[in-house]
């Protein structure tokens, strides 16, 4: 196996997260088994009657190149908000001696605020919130920016300094961070990502992605009924208007991006559960 000394060639960062560059045979071992990954999240949703959708990059393989872009690393998923509670809890009961999820509730040095699926501690699946949200840009955007606040205190629970960050607002959120619980923090994540849950509005959004607002804004009408698509000779459940969503996200989507353009070298991120450094961080 290719990837079997992976672990050994990693460069530690924090004692928690590390990189590992990987050759294109490498890449091609660990594409499948974020696929393995990804057939065992189907099994679990379809036996919990729990949608899920084919997102992101994944998505545009899929339709693209009927699997993963050729320098993808890794699969995305979105799971509806108001299902995610019910997701977790299959997902962590469930899920394959093979596998390991991590979330916020597994480990409280955990960077991300979504879950993963991980293999030997490396990222196989992301499992994105896809939250309701406002039908304005301006509602959107005042619904992603009510996370900031949190995200400072969050970033300070998990030890972690961005460089460049305004040193008042750091200072200040150092200081907060004593008095306020990790509980509290991510309590209020959740607030904020439910907060028009049950208002009748017609746009999704995947708020935890690293994409601006509008870029990760769904419409109602592109989500549901879920769609179908061929991800590497398997069928998987997707948004329902692809072409649609695709464009949203990627303009001419069919068209693969100039080689100079592209990622250059595979970089895989490690995670471990007793602590995860932000910084250098890859999603």
């Amino acid at each position: 196996m290719a990837l079997k000394n992976l672990k050994n060639r990693t460069n530690l960062r924090l004692n928690a997260e590390s990189k590992a560059e990987l050759t294109d045979e490498e890449l091609r071992e660990h594409q499948l088994i974020a696929k393995e990954a990804l057939d065992e999240i189907k099994r679990i949703c379809e036996k919990n009657d729990i949608p899920y959708y084919l997102i992101a990059g994944t998505c545009l393989g899929a339709v693209r190149h009927k699997g993963f872009i050729p320098w993808d690393d890794d699969i995305d998923i979105g799971i509806l908000n108001r299902d995610y509670p019910r997701f977790e809890a299959a997902v962590s009961k469930e899920l394959s001696d093979k596998f390991t999820w991590i979330s916020n509730y597994t480990s409280k040095k955990y960077p991300r605020l979504f879950g993963k699926v991980l293999h030997d501690g490396f990222g196989c699946v992301d499992c994105f919130q896809l939250v309701k949200t406002a039908d304005t840009p301006k509602g959107r955007e005042r619904h992603r920016k009510g996370r900031l606040i949190w995200y400072k205190l969050f970033v300070r629970k998990i030890g972690c300094y961005w460089s460049g960050e305004n040193l008042l607002f750091y200072y200040i959120s150092v200081i907060l961070e004593k008095f306020i619980s990790w509980d509290t923090v991510i309590r209020m994540f959740r607030r904020n990502e439910a907060r028009y849950e049950n208002k009748d509005t017609h746009y999704y959004m995947n708020i935890n992605s690293v994409y601006k607002t509008e870029k990760e804004t769904i419409r109602a009408e592109w989500l549901f009924p879920s769609g179908k698509v061929t991800f590497e000779g398997d069928e998987y459940s997707t948004v329902n208007d692809t072409d649609a969503y695709l464009t949203h996200l990627y303009g001419d989507y069919m068209t693969p991006t100039p080689p100079d353009k592209r990622r250059q070298k595979h970089m895989l991120v490690r995670f471990s559960e007793d602590g995860v450094s932000l910084k250098g961080a890859e999603n």
